[in-house]
Formats: C-alpha cells, sequence, structure tokens
C-alpha cells in the first residue's frame, strides 16, 4: 500500500529533521519503490496500492494539543522521481534497502475524500546518516504536505529530573567517560554510550545506567544525532527490564523516579513523531507503560485502551498487549491482587479475548505470544486471592454481569493454577448467588478436578449436568473423569455417543483405554491398542500412527501392578515407533518399581532421566517419597521433598501428603503432627486440606490406638466441616471400631457405605481394605462364619484378596494356636501357592513381598511356640517350594526362633547374613536420591536403623549364652559401618551388661544415654509450633549433623502400634489415662476435633508405644536384681558360656562383700538419677507386689 509505505520511510530516513525544505508528494515515494523493485511481470492494476478498509472514526487526544481526527484514507499515488527531492542531502544519496518495504493489500478509496491513512507499519528502515537521523518528520492532511503546527507538538524535552548527586557524580558512579579535547566530539560519544546499551543483554542492563547515559546525551545536546527508533528501542528496553523490578520488590519510590525519568524522555520526542505514525504507536504504547511504572494507572488504562483503537497491522498489536501486561504488573505492585481481579473485570471487553483460555485459537505470531504473558500474569495475581468466596459475598452489591464475570475469572484462574477444589468453591457460590456458568466452564472445572485427582468432587459437580446432554466436550469430560476413575462401563457409553457422532479423536481412544489400565486389566488395554492399531507388516509398522500418549498408557496398565515384564514389552514397542520418552514415560516406569520397592531400579530410571535432559517433575518426586513412606523411612521422605524444592518444583498438597505418610508409617507421630500444621496454616492455595490429607492423619490415630469414642467424633466432625469421606475413611473408622471390639458398630458402618456407594456421584466402593478390615475384625472375635462370609462377599464382587487380605486370614489361624488352626492354615498356604493363578502377588507387592505376608505369620507363631522345626519347614517351603527368596524380616524371625530354643550355633551362623543383607540395604548406592554428596552424613544415616530389632536378638542371644566379649565386638562393628541403636538395642546392653556383671556400666547407661534422651523425647513432644514455617522434622535447612543428633529421639521406626494386639493393648491404657491426663479433651464439646491434630498431640505424649526412651521392664528387673545384689554384700557374678566351671572363679567372701559394697556407694555418687528412678521403681513394685512377692522376685 501507498500511505503507508510513505508513513514508513518519512518515519525512518526523515525522522530526525526539524523542518523539510521541499515536500516531497507521494508520487515521489511511490515511483522510488517502482524503480528500485521492477517486476517483469504485467503491471499491477492501478488501485492495487491503495485499499479501501472500512470507515473508521479514531480521536487521539492528549494534554496542550489539538484533536486529530481521522476518517477515511485513500491518496493517489506520486511520480516515484521526486523521491530525490528529499533523499538526498549535500550530495549524498540514500536510497532503500532491496527488499519489500511493506506489504501489497488493496485499499479502499472513497470518491468524495482523502485524508491521511491510520494504517501504521511497524518498520522502519535503518539508516546511519547523522544529518537524516536528525530530522523531523511530516505531518499529511489531505490537501498535501505541511508541516505540523506548534499547537500540535509539544516542546522537547532536553533533560531529565534532576536526581540525587551531581550528574558529573553519577557519570562517574557508572564508568561514562566524555573526554575533553579538540580531537574528541562530546556528542558522538555519548551518542555511542546509548547505542551500547542497546546491544547490552536485558540481564545485565542497569536502569540508573541506562537513564544516567540518556542524561548525558541530553547534557550535550546530542538527541539529534540519534533517530526516533534508537531513542524508541533504548526506552522500550528501559520499560522492559523496568518490568522485572515489579516482582523484585524493588522500593516504590524508585519505580516512581524511573517512571518520572521515562515520562520526560519519551515527551521529548513528541515534536520528532508524526501523529498517527508507527512510532507514534509505540510512543503511546511506551507512555502507557512509564505511566504505570510512577503508579498513574487510570492515565496508563486510557492511553492503553486508547491505542487499540489506532488501525494498526494485527503484527503490531502486540505493543499494546505489552502496555496491558505492565498495567497489570504496575496494579498489584501498587495495589493488591483484587485490584487486578478489578481491572480485569472492568476492561474485560478489551481484554477478554486474550484472557479467554482460547485466546491461543484466535490469535497467533507476536500478539499471541504477549496475549500469553498477559494471562499468565493476569491470573498468577488472581489465583493468589485467598478468599474468593468472601469477596463475591462482599461484591453481591455490585450488578449482576460484573459479579458474574469476577466468578468466571476467578474460575479459571484457579484451574489454570491447578487449585480446583478453590475453584469449586467459587462455582458454589455463583450457584448460591444465582449466577449462572457456562457449560464450557462447568465442563473445565470438572477437567481440572480429575486433573488434581479430586474425583469425588468431580463426579459430584458432574452428575449435576443433565444426563441427556449431547455437548461433544461433555461426552469427552465423562469419558475422562470414568476413565481416571477406572469404570470402564460408563467410560465406554461416553465413547460410544463420541462415536456415533463421529467426534472421537486419538485423545479420546487413550481416555478409552485408560478406564482399563487403572485397575490394571493389561490384557485388555493390549486388545483396544491392537483394535484402534493394528500392525501392518507390508508398512513395518503400526497403522494410525499411536502417538507416545498410548504407549504411556498401555505402560501403565503394568505399572499399577508392577508387572516390569509387561513394562519392557512395550518400551520396546516404543523403541521400534522411533519416539522419545518423556517425563511421563520415566515417571510410569518408576512408579511400578516403586511398587515394588526396588530402590536400586528406581535409582537407575532417576538417573537415565538426567542423563536425556528431562527433569523429574512433582509427579516423579512422589513416587519417589511414597516409597521411602512404604520403608518406613521418613528421614529420606523429607531429603526427597527438600531435593524437589532445591531442583525448582513447586511443592503441592500430594506431595506433603506423602511425606505427613512416611511419618505416620513410622510411628513418627510429632512429624505427621508438624506437616499437617504445615498444611494447614500454609497460604499457598494449591497446599489444602483435603480428605486425602484427613485420611492421612485419620490412620495416625487408628495405629497409635487412640480410643473409638476420638476417632468416631473425628469422623463426625468432617461430616460438619463439609469435607466428604472416601471409601479409605470408612475403611479407617471400621479399623478403629474393630479394634474396640465395637463389632456391632462395624456393621453398621459397613451398611451405610454399601447404601451410599450405590449413587456413582458418592464416590464411594466396597473396596478390598474395606472388607478386609471387617473380615480381620470377625476373626479376631473368632466370628469364623462370619468372616467367611466377608471372604465370599469378596468373590460374589468380583475383589480379588491381595496378600494382605490372606496374610489377616493366616493370622487368624495363627492365634488360635491349635494343632486344628495350625493345619488349616499350612493347608490354606498350600491352596493359595499351587493354584494356577496368582494375581495376589502382582496386584500390588512384589512377589518376595507378598510371600512374606503368607508365610511370615504361621512362621512367627511357631518361632513364639518354640517349635524349630516347623520354622524351618515352612521357612524351606517358602524359599523352594513357592521360589521366594530370604528376606530382612523372615531371616530376623528365624533368628529369634533359633535364640528361644537356646541354639546359640545357629543364631552366630545366621547373624552374617543378616549383618549383610542389612548393610547392603543401608549401604544402597540409589541413596544418592536423597543427597549426590558422599560426605553428606544422611547417606549413611538414612537407613542406619534396619537393624535395630536383629541387633537386639543377637545381643540377647550371646549375652544368655555368656559370650559377653563377642557383644562388646558387634557393638563396635556395628558403630563402625555407620548405624546408631535404639532404645531397645540400649536396654538390651543394659541387660548384657548385668548378665556380665558389669553393673556400673549399667547403670552408667541410663544415667547418661536413657535418662537424657528421655527428658529431651518429653520436651520435644509436648511442644508444638501451630504454624510451622517448614513441614519439615528432620531435615532443617543446612542442618549441621549435631543437630539430626540432638533430634534422633523423634524418630524411631519401633514407636509404630503395628499389630491389632499392641494397637488394643494402647488402647486401653490411653483410655483410662484419657480422664486424667487428657481431660482437656472434651470429646462431647461442640468444638471438638476443631483442631484435627490436638488429640493426637495428646496422645503421643502419654502412648506407651511412643516413649521409647525409657528403661524397659526387663532393664528395670535386671538393674533391681543387681542393686539388691550389691546392696545385700554380694557381688554380681557373670553369667558363663555353657561348659565353663565356676572353679576358676574363686574369689574371697570377704573380698566380695567390701568389693560391693564400694561398687554400691560409687553407683550412688555417680549415678544419682538412675537411683532416683530406681528408687521409684522399687516402690512402685512393692506396692503392687509387697514386699514377700518382692524379695522373692528379686532376692532382698
Amino acid at each position: 500500500m501507498l500511505e503507508p509505505v510513505a508513513a514508513v520511510i518519512v518515519n525512518t530516513v526523515l525522522c530526525g529533521r526539524s523542518q523539510l525544505e521541499r515536500p516531497a508528494t507521494l508520487q515521489s515515494i511511490s515511483r522510488v519503490v517502482t524503480n528500485c523493485y521492477p517486476n517483469s511481470r504485467r503491471a499491477l492494476a492501478p488501485d492495487f496500492f491503495n485499499p479501501q478498509p472500512r470507515r473508521v472514526v479514531i480521536r487521539a487526544e492528549e494534554k496542550g494539543k489539538a484533536r486529530a481526527i481521522l476518517l477515511d484514507e485513500g491518496l493517489p499515488p506520486s511520480p516515484p522521481e521526486q523521491a530525490m527531492e528529499w533523499s538526498c542531502t549535500n550530495g549524498r544519496a540514500l536510497f532503500p534497502y532491496r527488499r519489500p518495504a511493506y506489504k501489497t493489500r488493496p485499499l479502499k478509496r472513497t470518491s468524495f475524500q482523502r485524508s491521511v491513512s491510520t494504517t501504521i507499519h511497524r518498520q522502519a528502515h535503518t539508516h546511519t546518516s547523522p544529518r537524516l537521523l536528525s530530522r523531523a518528520r511530516l505531518s499529511h492532511s489531505h490537501n498535501g504536505q505541511q508541516r505540523r503546527q506548534a499547537s500540535q507538538v509539544a516542546e522537547p524535552h532536553n533533560s531529565l529530573p534532576t536526581t540525587a548527586g551531581s550528574s558529573s557524580e553519577r557519570f562517574k558512579r557508572f564508568d561514562i567517560i566524555i573526554p575533553a579535547g579538540p580531537g574528541y566530539d562530546p556528542k558522538l560519544i555519548v551518542a555511542q554510550h546509548l547505542r551500547r546499551m542497546l546491544d547490552t543483554p536485558m540481564q545485565s542492563l542497569d536502569i540508573d545506567k541506562a537513564l544516567a547515559v540518556y542524561e548525558a546525551v541530553c547534557r550535550e545536546n546530542a538527541l539529534e544525532i540519534l533517530s526516533v527508533e534508537e531513542l524508541l528501542t533504548f526506552l522500550e528496553r528501559v520499560l522492559d527490564v523496568a518490568d522485572l523490578h515489579y516482582g523484585q520488590n524493588t522500593d516504590i519510590a524508585k519505580l516512581d523516579g524511573w517512571g518520572t525519568q521515562l515520562l520526560h524522555a519519551l515527551r521529548g520526542l513528541d515534536s520528532r513523531i508524526v501523529m498517527l505514525s508507527d512510532y507514534m504507536y509505540r510512543q503511546q504504547c511506551d507512555l502507557s507503560r512509564a505511566y504505570a511504572l510512577v503508579g498513574q494507572l487510570e492515565k496508563a488504562m486510557d492511553i492503553a485502551y486508547r491505542t487499540t483503537k489506532l488501525l494498526v497491522e494485527y503484527e503490531a498489536r502486540w505493543r499494546s498487549l505489552r502496555a496491558y501486561n505492565s498495567i497489570v504488573l504496575a496494579t498489584h505492585r501498587y495495589f493488591d491482587c483484587t485490584r487486578v481481579l478489578n481491572l480485569a473485570v472492568q476492561h474485560w471487553q478489551s481484554l477478554g479475548s486474550y484472557l479467554s483460555r482460547w485466546s491461543k485459537d484466535h490469535h497467533h505470531g507476536e500478539p499471541e505470544h504477549y496475549a500469553r504473558l498477559l494471562r499468565k500474569n493476569t491470573f498468577d495475581f488472581i489465583s493468589q486471592i485467598q478468599h474468593p468466596v468472601l469477596l463475591l459475598i462482599e461484591m453481591e452489591k455490585v450488578n449482576d454481569s460484573e459479579r458474574q464475570r469476577a466468578g468466571r475469572i476467578l474460575i479459571e484462574a484457579y484451574c489454570q493454577y491447578n487449585i480446583p477444589l478453590l475453584a469449586l468453591e467459587v462455582f458454589d457460590e455463583l450457584k448460591r448467588q444465582q449466577l449462572s456458568a457456562p457449560l464450557d466452564l462447568h465442563l473445565f472445572l470438572v477437567q481440572s478436578l480429575v486433573k488434581e485427582a479430586a474425583i469425588g468432587p468431580a463426579k459430584k459437580l458432574f452428575a449435576s449436568i443433565p444426563s441427556d446432554t449431547l455437548y461433544k466436550y461433555y461426552l469427552r469430560t465423562g469419558l475422562s473423569l470414568f476413565a481416571h476413575d477406572g469404570d470402564s462401563e460408563r467410560a465406554k457409553f461416553f465413547w460410544a455417543q463420541l462415536e456415533m457422532q463421529s467426534w472421537q479423536t486419538e485423545v479420546d481412544i487413550g481416555m478409552l483405554m485408560h478406564s482399563y489400565a487403572t485397575k490394571g486389566n493389561s490384557d485388555q488395554v493390549a486388545k483396544m491398542f491392537d483394535e484402534f492399531f493394528p500392525q501392518d507388516d507390508t508398512l513395518g509398522r503400526r497403522r494410525n500412527r499411536p502417538k507416545l500418549l498410548h504407549y504411556a498408557i498401555a505402560l501403565y496398565s503394568h505399572a499399577v501392578k508392577g508387572d516390569i515384564t509387561g513394562l519392557n514389552h512395550w518400551l520396546g514397542e516404543i523403541s521400534r515407533a522411533n519416539l522419545r520418552p518423556d517425563v511421563y514415560v520415566f515417571t510410569v516406569i518408576m512408579q511400578a518399581f516403586a511398587k515394588r520397592g526396588d530402590l536400586n531400579s528406581v535409582s537407575t530410571i532417576l538417573t537415565q532421566m538426567r542423563e536425556n535432559g528431562i527433569p523429574p517433575n512433582d509427579a516423579t518426586y512422589m513416587n519417589l517419597i511414597t516409597l521411602l513412606a512404604n520403608r518406613r523411612d521418613p528421614m529420606g521422605a523429607e531429603h526427597v521433598y527438600k531435593r524437589a524444592l532445591s531442583e525448582g518444583v513447586k511443592p503441592n498438597g500430594r506431595m506433603l501428603r506423602a511425606v505427613m505418610d512416611a511419618h505416620v508409617e513410622a510411628g513418627s507421630w510429632k512429624g505427621a503432627i508438624r506437616v499437617f500444621d504445615y498444611i494447614r496454616s500454609n497460604p499457598a492455595l494449591n497446599i489444602r486440606l483435603t480428605i486425602e490429607a484427613y485420611n492421612t492423619i485419620l490412620k495416625a490415630y487408628v495405629l497409635i490406638g487412640a480410643p473409638f469414642r476420638i476417632t468416631a467424633r473425628l469422623f463426625k466432625r468432617l461430616e460438619q466441616m463439609n469435607v466428604k469421606p472416601d471409601s479409605y475413611t470408612y475403611a479407617l473408622i471400621m479399623q478403629s471400631a474393630c479394634d474396640a471390639g465395637q463389632l456391632r458398630i462395624a456393621r453398621l458402618i459397613l451398611k451405610r457405605l454399601e447404601k451410599q456407594s450405590a449413587d456413582w456421584a458418592n464416590n464411594l466402593q466396597v473396596t478390598i481394605y474395606v472388607l478386609t478390615v471387617m473380615m480381620g475384625g470377625l476373626l479376631r472375635a473368632k466370628k469364623v462364619k462370619e468372616a467367611r462370609a466377608i471372604y465370599n462377599e469378596m468373590l460374589e464382587r468380583g475383589i480379588q484378596p491381595d496378600s494382605i487380605a490372606f496374610s489377616t486370614i493366616l493370622h487368624a489361624y495363627g492365634n488360635e494356636k491349635s494343632e486344628e488352626s495350625l493345619k488349616l492354615a499350612e493347608e490354606f498356604i498350600r491352596g493359595i501357592i499351587h493354584a494356577e493363578e496368582k494375581p495376589w502377588i502382582t496386584s500390588r507387592y512384589s512377589k518376595t513381598t507378598a510371600l512374606e505376608h503368607i508365610y511370615g505369620p504361621l512362621i512367627a507363631t511357631y518361632a513364639r511356640m518354640d517349635r524349630i522345626t516347623d520354622v524351618e519347614r515352612l521357612y524351606q517351603s517358602m524359599i523352594e517350594e513357592a521360589g521366594g527368596e530370604p528376606t530382612l524380616g523372615t531371616l530376623t524371625t528365624l533368628l529369634d526362633a533359633y535364640r528361644r530354643v537356646g541354639n546359640i550355633n545357629e543364631v552366630e551362623r545366621l547373624w552374617p547374613q543378616i549383618f549383610e543383607m542389612g548393610k547392603r540395604y543401608a549401604k544402597d548406592p540409589a541413596l544418592f536420591l536423597i543427597s549426590e554428596t558422599p560426605e553428606d552424613p544422611t547417606r549413611t544415616r538414612l537407613q542406619s536403623n534396619i537393624l535395630c530389632i536383629p541387633l537386639s536378638i543377637y545381643i540377647d542371644a550371646l549375652s544368655s549364652a555368656g559370650r559377653h566379649l563377642q557383644i562388646a565386638e558387634v557393638w563396635t562393628t556395628f558403630q563402625k559401618e555407620g548405624f546408631f541403636f535404639d532404645s531397645n538395642n540400649w536396654n538390651h546392653l543394659i541387660v548384657a551388661l548385668v548378665r556380665a556383671g558389669e553393673i556400673a556400666r549399667a547403670f552408667h547407661i541410663v544415667e547418661k544415654i536413657i535418662l537424657p534422651f528421655q527428658r529431651q523425647a518429653l520436651k520435644f513432644r509436648a511442644n508444638r509450633d501451630p504454624a510451622p514455617s517448614s513441614p519439615l522434622s528432620f531435615v532443617r535447612e543446612e542442618a549441621a549433623a549435631q543437630a539430626l543428633d540432638d533430634e534422633e529421639d523423634a524418630y524411631n521406626p519401633q514407636t509404630r502400634v503395628a499389630g491389632w494386639k499392641l494397637r488394643r493393648r494402647n488402647l486401653r491404657r490411653s483410655d483410662r489415662r484419657l480422664d486424667t491426663d487428657l481431660a482437656i479433651l472434651d470429646y462431647r464439646a461442640t468444638d471438638f476435633g476443631s483442631d484435627f491434630s490436638a488429640p493426637l498431640h495428646f496422645l503421643q505424649q502419654i502412648s506407651p508405644a511412643w516413649n521409647v526412651w525409657q528403661l524397659h521392664r526387663v532393664s528395670v528387673s535386671a538393674l533391681i536384681w543387681s542393686y539388691e545384689t550389691l546392696k545385700s554384700g554380694r557381688l554380681v557374678k557373670p553369667t558363663l558360656p555353657s561348659g565353663a566351671s565356676n572353679a576358676s572363679m574363686s574369689l574371697n567372701p570377704d573380698d566380695d562383700s567390701e568389693k560391693a559394697e564400694v561398687l554400691f556407694q560409687t553407683i550412688h555418687e555417680q549415678y544419682p538419677d538412675a537411683c532416683t528412678v530406681l528408687m521409684e521403681y522399687r516402690r512402685k513394685l512393692k506396692e503392687r507386689h509387697g514386699p514377700e512377692k518382692y524379695v522373692e522376685m528379686f532376692g532382698a
């Protein structure tokens, strides 16, 4: 087009002139273009360069300037020969570059009027002539070309506002050197300083230095040397860097100072810019940004809005979007997130097409890029609004349309930033205020809930849409929802509807496959894969070209059941298809190994991810934390969480729940409470208390043995807080009822669950966990027929019992200890092992773990009955007949069995095998997942508790056999290998020292180890931070190893009350002490449970299982016996090995009495605290058993 080309050339070549000696005509410009770009083809139509756009009226209004009213354009072309008139100066000619200077586009012409073109092009030619670049441009009117009137132009600003400090000092500070002398031209020097700033990288550009350079240019009157293009580019770069300071908490006064200087600089260009030219558009956009920088947001918004009314090319509109983005950033910096929401609502007509999630479908190129940035920043700020429901309530006086718009924007913002549960609250509030939300937004919210695994709320919301809806997006959303829920029947219904309308896509195919993959039905997934993507032997590949998504779903179908063989098959398929695995594929593979507890393989996969340049994401780290939680390793889980943060992974609720579960599984109640309190008090909106978080802390109540009345009241509290229980919640409350012997209540809970599960919208199912809990409770109550009925119900519902269910049954058989029950148990095991199909092996656990679940209960029963032959027979059956492998658990049970029968030779034979296995487990090279630093003490301490139980058994066996020197050796070796000792180990060592006759050393351990740790543990448990700044208990910010030592008492895997007998005993003890120790917990009070973790905080302080740092009963008995022996004037003689004679240890009785008296006195003097505690135990034992029984027990 012609007039725009003229504007481009005038803007570029003549932008620096103050006046034009001979006005150029449009004909001359046209002739230049024609001569420079000859065309051998036929001539263009006469009106080719004169398109006639739609008629518009645009008013540009500025303070101190006249209004310019623009009508339709259409000036006739001018002879191109006249271009020489204005393109030559002092005999020097410049011609346009040999490239298209404009895009050809037909212009609409009017027959009755011509005016200045309002179509403005982005481009500009760059020239190097200082004289040409220092001229002002001309304005055009319908009468020809004339100079801009003084009334239309602001006076040029030749200097910036005065800043702190003298100019010379500022120039010196920023290394702005302006040499003096006849050989130097200060103007060229300062101009060169500014031009160098144009090449400075954004990240290293200093705004103060840049503005100081501009000030130097003004002082030396060098502006005329620089073109408008250079000056605008320079100022835009400064504004770009200033935008970065909005998020850096830069002082408001500094922002204001920068903005003021930039405003003066931009206004200084008024006299050099033609009205309604490309440069004027750029200047106005930059002025809007500068006004935003000084906090004049209304002015900035007004200017930005008026730039959108200028008729500029689509590709150039990104500057307006950049101005809007600066205004959004400034609004948040000067005000708050709520003001950003108001801005979006008030200006939705201008911003809506860019803020909509469909923006990418309607925009492209640079506008689409800046629209995406504008949407990101706007929704980022809006998603930080903490209480949107209260905000909407406060807006009830505002008109309905604005409230409705605000609600819709809030929902989109929260969904975009993965906070759909808060978006659901906004949705419900809109519904309460009788404001509708479009169906698209309704379904978008359902999809967002599914993405965050909030299946229950997603089902409820989806059920509110009429089921006869045939909208394509509705059908796809239903398919996705039920696919992620594993409901293949309903997923097939929605697939059929899509197929009927021929609306199915590749993603829909993947979702249909996913509905089977979620339940581990890999055979059906493979069948569907072959149907949709059959193998074509002639092509040598599959037809329809399956995407990585489809292969990932096939992998997932095997990963959920830990099937490594199936994973290898589909990995081969991916390789043959020449597809590159992404982070999702790696995470799915990692999940499979994590389910099997294979830390080495998980480590290998993580290494491959890093080598392939694929950084782990939150799902990857959540799998790692879950794996460590299953290993009851909260310290490792915390280190993985900390490493995820260090690698830039944003924490979310699921990661934190995995850390909390690690604490619960390990019995680290204090750590679980801390994580729960952190989630509850955390201001981050993506970290919220969901039913999954409540379930985790409720599991802690069950495992610690909380009285049923407490757990029942907390369950009721959930309903009062409108937190909908899920199937796992029902399983936990049933477990608590069964542990308390409340089987009638457990049955009622089961019936309620069955009734509610009939409606799919409730997202409740009678799962294997629920039925296993009920069956275990009935078996413990010896209600075998009812338990059998529950087992049959499992089979009728198509629920495959897993190894945990079988273990529950075998525990019940073993606990009866009758020959008949033991025989039935062994027959039951043989039936399971010899069955053709063994789905219980791969359903959730590896074969080794599943076999341990099945054989372990009966082996332990035989060990407790001292039937060592049966123990060895069952162990060999597990290894040889069932194809299992030795595990640390089974070997520890076998070690204990040999200890019980006093077979010290077998104990010594078995111990090296256990110790080496423990070392491999503890020194696993996969621990680099936690820390890649070899010297990090965490790597050696992480699994250092793994051999605590076997060590206690071994020490007891050695001391009973009189092999005291070996105890010292194994203790030293244990310590050198990096293992640490728990309370049980120290208590067993006390007993061993008494048996060795080392009474003083035994008292030393009580005084220096047990009691200090006990006091520290009591203090640690009593303190509670209701709003912790970090969820980590063991891993502090760069905590020293000593700090970890100080908190070592807080963690011990023995503190978990795992067995139902221990839970029930603990429950009875807690119940008895509630009236005195927990009087503050009034479970009948209406506000009980408002602080959901408070009862657990009190329970963990009185729980016998938690208070492990204390003297155990056996230790107390041994110490009292030795104390009474010394008090009576006799020395404690060591236990001798079998066959050793006491003859060689003949002692003088008088000498023994004297030594005993001295030792007795020494113990009182050196270990006063230990003696005080022992005196209290003596008093209690005398009161409980009476003096005579006490003398009989301890020989006093």
